[in-house]
């Protein structure tokens, strides 16, 4: 009896040390423990497989889905960034950026995801942009707001790819003057800026030192000084250099708040495209 039970600790210590140094087979394995299979297909890990039609480039190069969505952006000063943004079905590294800053009645409100900039690309079906809608809550340039933004700015080129020397910048109402107060004091990043229905607030002399495109828009029914501070600052800019891309035009039968959404045509995509810093 003493000999058997020696025997079967010794076949087991056998069994322990062989499966953890690898000195059994799967066979030998399996003769002491049935749960082991002696089919090497079910032990053997497959390689993954991935089909030719597969759009792998396009997974590795979103963290999103195609598409609108609200994001959240915290800054380094920890002001904290809501943004829509409206990624193309299409999208591939190198896309241009479309900026878009709202005005006063959205201060500190929750933007609709189909509204601005964003509403006329879903209208059109224009697929060529990123793009992005920030929320203040103050105005654009008061209380560490611009340097936020900013660090957006560099957060959705990095993280998107990007192509940082096409990056527009436009505005409505207060957020034209914050295009042209980031215009002014963030002049290396926009290929172009385009503010929509408020005049210029930058002083000329600094305008003129600048050499992105702008296009101004009003509508024929805002108030003088949008109309005509607008028209001014442009026609002094083409004075200065003829060969600078500068555009005025007042839309026809369009009230302030009409200016919202009004300019953004297939005439400007197409325009905003074709935009490089």
């Amino acid at each position: 009896m003493k000999k058997l039970t020696l025997i079967v600790v010794l076949a087991l210590c056998l069994l322990v040390y062989g499966e953890a140094n690898g000195l059994l087979t799967s066979q030998t394995a399996s003769a002491f423990n049935p749960a082991v299979s002696t089919d090497k297909s079910k032990n053997t890990p497959k390689p993954a497989v991935i089909s030719e039609t597969e759009p792998v480039q396009q997974i590795e190069y979103l963290d999103v889905e195609p598409g609108t969505s609200k994001q959240l952006f915290v800054a380094s000063n920890g002001v904290k960034v809501p943004y829509v943004l409206r990624i193309p079905a299409n999208a591939t590294p190198d896309m241009p950026i479309i900026f878009w800053l709202h005005g006063m009645g959205y201060l500190g409100k929750n933007l609709p995801e189909d509204y601005g900039v964003i509403h006329k690309a879903n209208e059109l079906n224009e697929e060529r942009f990123i793009i992005v809608q920030p929320t203040a809550y103050y105005g654009w340039h008061v209380n560490n707001q611009f340097k936020a933004v900013m660090e957006l700015v560099d957060f959705i080129t990095t993280e998107y790819r990007a192509d940082s020397n096409r990056v527009l910048l436009t505005g409505h109402s207060l957020g034209a003057i914050g295009a042209w107060y980031y215009a002014e004091n963030a002049a290396e990043y926009w290929a172009a800026v385009v503010p929509v229905a408020n005049y210029c607030t930058i002083r000329p002399k600094a305008m003129c030192e600048m050499d992105f495109a702008v296009w101004a828009f009003c509508g024929e029914w805002d108030n003088y000084d949008n109309r005509h501070g607008s028209e001014d600052t442009i026609n002094m800019l083409a004075e200065k250099d003829p060969y600078r891309d500068v555009r005025y035009i007042e839309m026809k039968g369009c009230s302030h708040n009409d200016m919202a959404e009004a300019p953004y045509t297939e005439e400007f995509f197409d325009w905003a495209a074709a935009q490089y810093r």
